[in-house]
């Protein structure tokens, strides 16, 4: 008993200290590229021949859940995005006759006779409409089929090249298009997506939204600019991203979440040994949407938890053929959605009972603890001052040091509460 627990408890420390060493090189490596990548964006800017006729048509597809007035409000904004040639497709799953109506009248609709294609297999379409000139709207309704197939559809209603997907409770900006049409012209030959996310400046003084920002911020930095060092960037939360037409086409479309998309695009594209990038634009182009409270935290957390989880069930397989991705990224999903929480726990408690029966040094069980606890704190530290970094412009004092000082709740409580819940999930039944 007495050699177990020192086994468990050192194999726990030399995980914990060993992936946080692998954060700190990963999360300086991103700052660098966000630097990198800020400074190349000021240099060049959007460019007058983003906006010529000459650029690629770009559809932007969206798949609103209703008619209330914040599916109308998100149609809107997706309006004012900024670009040469570029089309607003909606698509409507299975709408009842009151959301029809609201969506006709609200923009002005009128039947449309454009014949969607059939490169993508969804449920049957039932009828198009388009708005008034010069609104570029055009509204797909279908058989009831699912978020998916409706994005699906929606690349069918449009033979623009290039298809834009933005989450809806992402804050982008209206010149997020052109922001991320010049890397993708830049590098035409290889290039198939571009990704554009960044942090939203703090308007709230709540814990909560802090709290997210640093998380986001660590995402950011690890999942998207280091990765795309090494060409496996995966889309954080908030993010706008333009994709090719034929590359979507090429995976049979969608196949759920963003992120789930994206990692289907870097395996199939890895699989047929093809060359490719999906590239990474740090310009504030889209940022996520930070909880005012401590619900809106764990709704948000829940719904990321749950597009992981989807990505990781259907292509967490490091024999897929993913070459370089499997080992950096999919890894890095498994461990903090289901290793991480597990190899804290168990360590913790085996250090804590050992120590109590007297057969552990305590010495053991405080390294423990500065390994779970005292590492990611100066880890999130980390985050905020890479960030100042990275941003090269002068930063807000107070808010800075209300980073700073938010990263100790944040993992001395938020972090084991979430923890707590993700084994909780991880012991749940499947739905099948």
């Amino acid at each position: 008993m007495f050699v177990l627990a020192y086994v468990l408890v050192s194999l726990a420390c030399f995980v914990l200290i060993a992936v946080s060493g692998l954060k700190l090189a990963a999360l300086v490596k991103g700052a660098i590229e966000v630097r990198k990548n800020l400074a190349d964006g000021a240099d060049h800017g959007e460019g007058p021949f983003l906006k010529s006729p000459l650029v690629p048509a770009i559809a932007v597809i969206a798949a609103p859940p209703d008619a209330s007035t914040g599916s109308r409000e998100y149609v809107r904004r997706l309006l004012a995005l900024q670009a040469s040639n570029v089309e607003v497709v909606v698509v409507l799953d299975d709408p009842s006759e009151a959301d029809r109506a609201v969506w006709i009248e609200e923009f002005g609709l009128a039947p449309c006779f454009r014949v969607p294609g059939q490169a993508l297999q969804t449920s049957p379409v039932r009828a198009l409409y388009a708005a008034h000139a010069p609104c570029r709207l055009i509204v797909v309704e279908k058989e009831r089929g699912g978020v998916a197939d409706c994005l699906n559809a929606a690349i069918n209603a449009s033979d623009a090249p290039l298809i834009a997907v933005v989450e809806r409770e992402a804050r982008f900006s209206n010149r997020a298009l052109t922001s991320l049409l010049r890397p993708l012209m830049a590098f035409s030959d290889e290039t198939i997506g571009v990704c554009g996310a960044a942090p939203v400046p703090l308007q709230s003084s709540g814990l909560a939204a802090r709290i997210h920002q640093i998380e986001f911020l660590q995402s950011r930095f690890l999942k998207c600019a280091a990765l795309s060092a090494w060409n496996a960037l995966l889309p954080p939360t908030g993010s706008v991203v333009l994709l090719r037409r034929d590359a979507l086409i090429g995976i049979q479309g969608v196949t759920g979440s963003l992120l789930e998309t994206v990692v289907h695009l870097h395996g199939f594209s890895r699989a047929t040994k093809r060359p490719y990038r999906i590239r990474f634009v740090a310009q504030p182009v889209s940022s996520p949407r930070l909880p005012e409270t401590w619900a809106e935290r764990a709704a948000l957390l829940r719904r990321d938890r749950s597009g992981v989880r989807a990505t990781l069930s259907r292509y967490g397989n490091l024999s897929m053929g993913f070459g370089s991705l499997g080992w950096l990224a999919i890894p890095l999903l498994f461990w903090e959605l289901y290793l991480e929480p597990w190899v804290t726990a168990i360590g913790t408690v085996v250090a804590l009972t050992a120590t109590a029966l007297g057969f552990m040094d305590p010495a053991l069980l405080g390294i423990l603890l500065a390994a779970s606890i005292g590492l990611p704190i100066l880890l999130s530290m980390t985050t905020v001052l890479l960030e100042a970094y990275a941003a090269g412009s002068e930063t807000d004092a107070w808010k800075f040091a209300s980073l700073l000082l938010c990263s100790v709740p944040e993992n001395l409580g938020c972090r084991q509460f979430r923890d707590i819940q993700l084994m909780r999930d991880s012991l749940r039944p499947r739905a099948s």
